[in-house]
């Protein structure tokens, strides 16, 4: 990791940034971890804590049990590369036909082969238009046929290529077709990987422990102990008393408090979420490309990523993909700072006098997102444009976001844009016409829907890549969005463990271990 710096320097420079990633460790002091009972602690934020259903859970606390619970044929790295798990290997033998070899070693909990009939099982359970699970209603209806070719191979056959269908495997996890008729998978598991469920309480605190049966690597932890918080105060105070070892998303205002710590490593870096303001196209004043390019232009992002984000991130390269996802261009230019441009802009729309909207934030979500609205408020105060701001627990802020009342959708939402299989095709469509029926469409908008109906048929990576950046610039000339800044990444363990946060939300238990 980084270089280490100290509360004086800290405080002093505001935040030192090595590179791409910001790094600190309080003074060394001897903190227990890893005990003779090999007990890993960990804090999430209460409401990610929720059903642990595989193939239906969006929240990341219980993703990251899912994860240590359940084989996929495949996972992505911690660079976002993907790799083979059940599947051993896997080939494209024509643009829509592709055959996976899988493991002939795995089974679940209570001895059950984890084979090909078991696979092609879970994959028609979950591409069935009757049984699907929401993470697959958008590509599953790409998906002609899964079968089985022999115990350890199976053919997927897709209706139109989807080049990056082994990234979208490493987010379908496998369960014993017996066990899931009879159980409830919401709050049981019987999986085959690393570890197996012993408690779980909703939103409160799960407890994992070593699987006797897994056969591949072994984990350093024979307990994992991941405990849920209903506040950012209380994660952190059960940090501060080594209540638990290591956490993830800290608002980075929150960091000088924590390096009076003993035995805390404490950073952040940019991760693969894009954070950003949302237009709601119903709205007037957003139908305008004045009034959207002036709101751009309002926002002091380089202010901002020092001030709040302690330089942990930065601004974002006007593109609604980071640079863990294909396509990605490092030469794309950061939206200025222009707050008399965007006066004129105003102006010239017919809002001198400015105009009122409305956001809706989610709390303990987006790491410094509450700090950072604030400031945009100010900056919009000075054209005369009104901020009403509502924090709402992420249940409800995602209710509003997809309503089908246009009278209850908000003007405006503060999103970070990601998706867990980095397909820079998902993170797009989220401008798509057709992806909500509450935020309306620009007048030129078929033309953005071609470029991604293009670029979701294209037979080779150089095609679709060139496709992407060209989605991304037409959202860029058309100021479809308000570019913010990448999330950063941020966290605090004990200095006890050897650990490299992933660049995701997520926690990946296996790859935790013990420092020394």
């Amino acid at each position: 990791m980084a270089n280490e710096i100290d509360r004086r320097h800290f405080l002093g420079a505001g935040a030192l940034v090595f590179g791409s990633s910001l790094f600190m460790t309080a003074a060394r002091a001897q903190q227990s971890v890893g005990s003779e009972n090999s007990t890993l602690r960990v804090g999430v934020v209460g409401p990610t804590l929720a059903s642990i259903d595989p193939n239906t859970t969006l929240r990341t606390g219980s993703q990251s049990l899912v994860w240590a619970i359940y084989s996929r044929l495949t996972y992505l790295d911690e660079a976002g590369q993907v790799k083979p798990s059940l599947a051993t290997s896997w080939e494209r033998e024509s643009p829509t036909v592709w055959v996976f070899k899988l493991d002939p070693e795995v089974s679940f909990e209570n001895g059950v082969a984890l084979d090909a009939d078991v696979v092609v099982w879970n994959l028609r359970h979950i591409f069935d238009p009757t049984t699907a699970p929401s993470p697959a209603l958008r590509w599953r209806a790409s998906i002609d046929s899964v079968t089985k070719v022999d115990t350890r191979t199976i053919r997927i056959v897709t209706k139109q290529p989807i080049l990056q269908l082994p990234n979208y495997l490493a987010t379908v996890f496998f369960q014993e077709p017996g066990w899931a008729a009879s159980h409830k998978p919401t709050s049981q598991a019987l999986g085959s990987g690393p570890y197996r469920l012993e408690t779980f309480v909703n939103e409160q605190q799960a407890t994992l422990v070593r699987s006797n049966t897994y056969r591949g690597p072994k984990p350093v932890f024979d307990k994992i102990v991941v405990n849920g918080y209903a506040s950012e105060a209380t994660r952190l105070n059960a940090l501060r008393n080594h209540e638990i070892d290591a956490t993830l998303t800290i608002n980075p205002s929150n960091f000088p408090s924590l390096l009076s710590v003993p035995g805390l490593k404490i950073g952040g870096e940019p991760g693969q979420r894009i954070q950003t303001l949302q237009f709601n196209f119903n709205r007037k004043p957003f139908q305008d490309i004045r009034v959207r390019q002036a709101l751009n232009y309002a926002i002091d992002r380089e202010s901002i990523t020092k001030s709040v984000y302690k330089g942990t991130t930065s601004p974002n390269r006007t593109q609604v993909i980071s640079r863990f996802y294909s396509g990605y261009d490092p030469d794309a230019t950061v939206w200025g700072y222009d707050p008399e441009k965007s006066a004129r802009l105003l102006t010239e729309a017919g809002y001198s006098k400015g105009f009122t909207v409305n956001v809706n934030v989610p709390s303990q979500t987006y790491a410094g997102a509450e700090l950072a609205i604030q400031i945009i408020k100010q900056e919009w105060a000075k054209l005369g444009v009104t901020l009403d701001i509502s924090v709402l627990p992420s249940g409800p802020w995602g209710d509003l976001n997809t309503t089908s009342d246009l009278a209850k959708a908000p003007d405006l939402i503060y999103w970070g844009i990601q998706n867990a299989n980095l397909d820079s095709l998902e993170n797009l469509r989220s401008w798509k016409s057709d992806y909500r029926d509450n935020d309306g469409v620009l007048p030129n908008h078929t033309e953005f829907d071609t470029l991604l109906n293009q670029a979701a048929n294209a037979i080779t990576d150089d095609e679709q890549l060139s496709l992407v950046r060209q989605a991304n610039g037409w959202l860029r000339d058309n100021a479809a969005l308000i570019y913010l800044w990448d999330q950063p990444q941020t966290y605090a363990y004990s200095d006890q463990l050897k650990w490299s946060p992933r660049y995701d939300d997520w926690f990946d238990y296996i790859n935790i271990g013990k420092a020394g």
